[in-house]
């Protein structure tokens, strides 16, 4: 199966698939910032998400407000990864 954190080409398929023209969170970047420079953001956050994965950090945090975009790129990218094994093993 799959057993890695996520990638940038994950990362960066979240980015390149994000709605635009949303409220962006309270960082106030809209997903549009995100996409002017989509590598590089892929890059810095599979950094991140690597970082969390080897120590298992996976701690939940769902604030009642609106999420900041790249507090909505993880799951995506996650998803886009999630799909990809299930249609790769049939699972």
């Amino acid at each position: 199966m799959h057993d890695a954190p996520l990638t940038a080409n994950d990362c960066c398929y979240a980015i390149k698939h994000t709605a635009r023209g949303k409220s962006p969170g309270p960082d106030g970047l809209p997903a549009e910032y995100y996409d002017l420079f989509p590598s590089q953001w892929a890059l810095v956050m599979e950094l991140v998400y690597a970082s969390q994965y080897r120590k298992g950090y996976f701690k939940s945090y769902r604030p009642l407000a609106l999420l900041n975009q790249d507090a909505k790129l993880g799951p995506k990218a996650l998803d886009y990864l999630l799909n990809h094994v299930y249609l790769t093993y049939s699972v």
